[in-house]
């Protein structure tokens, strides 16, 4: 774990304090946690600042037709509106140059959240009451909204894609394939990830002189802000001053995202001749700015019987959004880490940009690189399970080779040649570290003994590329000053949002001068000090930013001991700096002493510096180069432990050894690691964003989207740097980056739960988990435990996931099924049952039928063919008297019956009726008890987390909205809604909208004739057809009996339903 900030690190002796390699604290962490660390917001505000909020789309793709803006104008304390009209430059803010992301939206929208004007009053909360004022006509046109709706495109097979779209080639993929012993195909999907950034999006701006406008903004980008004001203003870059002091977490949100905000702030200012500031809240943040990209991944692979891969063929498809932004590189990049840190003698690789009515997604941590390592991942796991071997195995065999010259296993499908790999060898010491084998027979053991507690294993390794793809980007500046009594002020194009690059550079300048990092004063990123910087991203912050500082502290640095040299007349070899001393030849002086002295004698004590990236070049159209300096590994072992009923489950424990070179600070390095492993782990594990079918995101709040809380950590949590490999580059002091390769070791939790999914098939079959994995409803993970394509819930005790557990534990088995049933029969076509030695589960009707069943099945189980069929009368023989025919089919279970059970079973669960179930008080949760065991779809909704109970019935799913009216629009015809919220009125308006829809199976609401009646009233005085109250039952339940007890009612309610849903089957089948 990093050491606690608040422990003092003693230097080593000799050394000074905070140099290099040193273990030191985040040079604002004191801040942090006190308050008192300074962001956009807590900026004084000047005399007269205007608040600024936007004016946001409700359509997903419409034109539009009509905007009235006078009930905005006319509200309390605005000042002014703007729209696209009123930008005096170019209506832009797109990162590409692509003018497809208009600051406003004029005559097309095209997302939900696509801003329309903005506000500008004299306080916060006037400007967001003015803001919902506006009276906009839609005129809406066809949306789409999923990558499957993009990627099948038009009639014609034409599909839209934001950018052009990139393949990589090595080799001949379709030979390879068509070679290959084995081969295996499949479809991945993997969601996107909202940031989460605790400091929200957020500008200020202040008009200057003649045009000028100064900008505070939270941003990864200044420069590339200052470009979008200046061009929306229409004046030169050099009125535009963009600073920066620290942002709140960016995660690569901040990259392209902030150019909205401070663009509309600037506007305002330029205009109104006023400051102006815009933070928008939590839920519009969410909705305004572009998340990770979310991928369907469709990948072939080809092998040989040892596990080698022969070839590669991977489509990554992506959903961008409506606007380029950055999906292009994004995208570009997942194809650059699809091979992670495995060798592909042949591979094609191809990305699909696809546009969408969403907002563009956008730059995350990892820039892509995550969803093409989760590719490589899963087909590593298929070749594992399709050979019977430990995925482990299957990695180590495929790494990349050590030695160029010798094992011609270096190069990538880029033709980039790997020409540091430590991954064998890192993998190894974890390996032996954790005790892989060890636990892993130890887990095996466990799940042999536990039917409802499994365990699981993985240890996944991290190959990541570093340096910008785009390689201009691959430089950086800096500026310091030595000021005469000794102290020296930082400035660099590298922005502080946490991870510690203002500590790290720092570090370097006090290395440099060989004095005490107190001596370093970093201030606030500003265009007007550095101009032309990269955003501070792709991991390369301390990399640039830290050459560019050391090149800049050495030219002063030569400065004076050329000085010191002629003054003192020594040679400049004899003037060595020596923790905050100086010694020129015998002389001995303090560091302050030196720098007064060369002031006197005129020596220049300011520098800049420059670093550009060597080495590296990249042709996009080619598909070949050398995009990458060097590559950071790392690895990690993960164990869980699933609950096969709930998919519950814990990270028991995490081992993580990473690959920092020699790092600059391992305190910082390891808080890295850890933050970024967790943030890995809650995009494939529980972070979901879902929209809905109008194109209204509706995890858009801390309420609905859910990241890793401190429970969710892992509970043994072991970190360590790799020792003895400093990099093989002339990086900054040998060191590594550390601030996107960490994520990607959350895998590694993914794949562990997939190994739990898979022992209740005893590993024969890869569980092809979708991310993000999660226990979600409460049986999420179970429709992986019942079949690699999804199953039944938990709830309805699946007979394929009971046959999967016995074929795994050796037990064998005969599916019993009704073939036929004639007449009078005590249950229907389909039914089954299983007969073990000893057990039975499920039922094919019970009595004299079912014991025949039975006895014969267990004569097969003796020594008997391997199917066979029972044709019974069910009359005076079977001493039944139902009167019909039934034939049951026999069948010894093995894989071919486990895979027909399943496909069986989808079927059922694709069919079942959906009920809709509103409220979360004592019936409602009665109510949902009763209902989870059925063969329905239950949705119980409420907006009311606690009403909640801790453990959400197995089978049921729970959706937290507070707008109910949502999930019931989008609810398939036939479906039944039970209406039983804490609000008399809220329950109206539901049962209002369903009974309008006119395609109900059964409207259910809680209530006396007294309630009904009201209602009814209600109902036509709102001009409602009343012919729809027939269809209305109030009370239920409890109206048969007057038993008002939550549990009668909840039975007699079931009964309501299923009479209903039978109804409504018979009628339209």
């Amino acid at each position: 774990m990093a050491p606690d900030a608040t422990t003092p690190v003693s230097p080593i002796p000799g050394r000074i304090r905070g140099g290099v390699h040193d273990a030191h604290r985040h040079e604002s962490a004191h801040k942090h946690v006190s308050g008192e660390a300074v962001y956009v917001d807590d900026i004084a505000e000047p005399a007269g600042l205007l608040h600024v909020y936007l004016g946001l789309s409700s359509r997903a793709h419409a034109r539009v037709s009509a905007i009235d803006l006078s009930p905005v104008r006319r509200a309390p304390g605005v000042v002014a509106v703007f729209t696209a009209e009123d930008v005096p430059g170019v209506n832009d803010i797109g990162c590409m140059g692509k003018h497809d992301e208009p600051l406003f939206a004029s005559a097309l929208v095209e997302h939900v959240g696509q801003p329309l004007f903005a506000v500008a009053a004299e306080t916060r909360d006037q400007a967001r009451r003015a803001a919902r004022l506006a009276v906009v006509e839609y005129e809406d046109l066809s949306a789409v909204l999923t990558i499957a709706a993009a990627r099948d495109g038009a009639p014609d097979g034409t599909r839209t894609l934001v950018t052009a779209p990139m393949t990589l080639r090595v080799g001949d993929a379709g030979a390879a394939l068509a070679a290959a012993p084995h081969r295996v195909e499949g479809r991945l999907a993997v969601g996107g990830q909202e940031h989460f950034y605790l400091e929200s999006q957020i500008a200020m701006a202040v008009p200057g002189e003649d045009q000028e406008v100064l900008i505070h903004v939270s941003t990864q980008h200044p420069t590339e802000v200052q470009h979008i004001v200046a061009h929306v203003l229409d004046v030169p870059d050099a009125m535009v001053t963009v600073e920066v002091r620290r942002m709140g977490g960016g995660f690569g949100g901040k990259e392209t995202q902030s150019n909205l905000f401070a663009a509309c702030t600037a506007l305002v200012a330029r205009r109104t001749g006023r400051a102006a500031k815009l933070r928008p809240d939590r839920d519009d943040d969410f909705q305004i700015t572009g998340k990770r990209h979310d991928f369907e991944i469709d990948y072939r692979v080809g092998f040989d019987g040892d596990g080698l891969i022969q070839g590669v063929d991977m489509l990554f498809a992506a959903r961008a959004g409506y606007a380029a932004d950055l999906s292009g590189p994004v995208t570009d990049r997942a194809l650059f880490h699809a091979d992670n840190g495995y060798f592909y003698p042949a591979a094609r690789l191809e990305s699909l940009p696809l546009k969408t009515n969403t907002v563009s997604n956008t730059a995350f941590r990892g820039f892509g690189g995550p969803q093409g390592m989760v590719a490589a991942e899963r087909v590593i796991d298929e070749i594992a399970f399709a050979l019977g071997k430990d995925p482990l195995e299957i990695r180590k065999r495929n790494f990349y080779g050590c030695d160029p010259e010798t094992d011609g296993r270096n190069l990538t499908p880029y033709h980039q040649t790997v020409t540091d790999n430590i991954l064998p060898e890192l993998v190894a010491q974890l390996e032996d570290s954790s005790g892989y084998w060890t636990r892993r027979e130890e887990i095996r053991a466990f799940n042999t003994k536990s039917r409802i507690l499994r365990k699981g294993l993985a240890l996944t390794p991290v190959k990541f590329g570093i340096s910008f793809t785009a390689s201009h980007y691959n430089q950086a500046g800096a500026l310091v000053h030595v000021y005469t009594d000794g102290s020296i002020q930082l400035n660099h194009g590298g922005i502080e949002m946490g991870q510690g690059l203002y500590t790290k550079v720092a570090q370097v300048v006090a290395e440099e001068f060989q004095v005490d990092l107190s001596t370093i004063r970093p201030t606030a990123t500003s265009t007007g000090k550095v101009p032309n910087t990269s955003a501070t991203a792709a991991s390369s912050g301390s990399d640039l930013n830290g050459k560019a500082a050391q090149a800049a502290a050495r030219t002063i640095k030569d400065r004076l001991v050329a000085f010191a040299a002629e003054n003192w007349g020594v040679s400049s070899d004899a003037v060595r700096f020596e923790r905050n001393r100086v010694r020129v030849g015998e002389r001995d002086m303090g560091f302050a002493d030196l720098v007064r002295a060369a002031y006197m004698a005129r020596v220049q004590l300011s520098a800049t510096g420059f670093y550009r990236t060597p080495k590296i070049h990249w042709d996009r159209a080619a598909g070949r180069g050398t995009p990458f300096y060097y590559f950071a590994y790392g690895a990690a072992c993960a164990e869980v432990t699933v609950d096969t009923l709930t998919g519950e489950y814990v990270v028991d424990r995490v081992d993580i050894l990473h690959d920092c070179g020699r790092s600059l600070n391992p305190a910082i390095d390891k808080g890295q690691i850890e933050g970024g492993f967790v943030q890995g782990m809650g995009w494939l594990t529980m972070e979901e964003l879902w929209w809905d079918g109008q194109g209204r995101l509706r995890t858009h709040a801390p309420s609905t989207y859910k990241i890793p809380a401190c429970s969710d950590r892992p509970r043994i949590f072991n970190v360590a740097l790799l020792e003895n490999a400093p990099n093989r580059e002339d990086s900054i002091f040998r060191s590594k980056a550390v601030g996107e390769p960490p994520f990607m070791l959350g895998m590694s939790v993914f794949h562990a739960l997939s190994d739990a999914v898979a022992s209740v098939a005893g590993h024969r079959l890869c569980p092809r988990l979708d991310a993000p994995r999660h226990a979600g409803t409460g049986a999420g993970l179970h429709r992986g435990l019942a079949g690699a394509d999804g199953g039944v819930p938990a709830a309805m005790t699946a007979l394929s996931v009971l046959l999967s557990d016995w074929l795994s534990r050796g037990a064998p088995a005969v599916l019993v099924t009704v073939a036929e049933a004639r007449g009078s029969t005590p249950r229907e076509e389909g039914a089954g049952m299983l007969v073990g030695w000893e057990s039975c589960a499920g039922t094919v009707g019970g009595g004299r039928l079912e014991w025949t069943a039975i006895a014969a099945a267990r004569r097969m189980l003796e020594d008997g063919p391997a199917t066979a069929t029972l044709d019974l009368a069910l009359g005076p023989a079977t001493g039944q008297c139902c009167g019909g025919h039934v034939v049951l089919r026999l069948e010894r279970a093995d894989d071919r019956t486990l895979a027909g059970l399943r496909e069986s079973e989808r079927r059922a669960m694709a069919a079942r009726p959906t009920l809709l179930l509103f409220g979360a008080g004592h019936v409602g949760r009665a109510m949902a008890t009763a209902f989870a065991p059925l063969p329905l779809r239950v949705l119980w909704i409420d907006g009311r987390i606690q009403e909640f109970p801790d453990r959400i019935p197995a089978g049921v799913e729970r959706l937290l909205t507070d707008n109910p009216l949502d999930p019931l629009a989008a609810a398939p015809a036939g479906s039944g809604y039970l209406v039983l919220t804490h609000s008399h009125a809220l329950d109206f308006e539901i049962t209002e909208a369903a009974l309008r829809r006119g395609d109900a199976a059964y409207v259910g609401m809680i209530g006396s004739a007294t309630k009904r009646a009201k209602f009814e009233r209600w109902f036509r005085a709102r001009g409602r057809d009343a012919a729809a109250l027939d269809r209305l039952t109030c009370p239920i339940g409890a109206a048969l009996t007057g038993d008002k007890r939550p549990e009668v009612i909840a039975a007699l309610a079931v009964a309501e339903l299923l009479v209903a849903f039978a109804g409504a089957a018979r009628r339209t089948g």
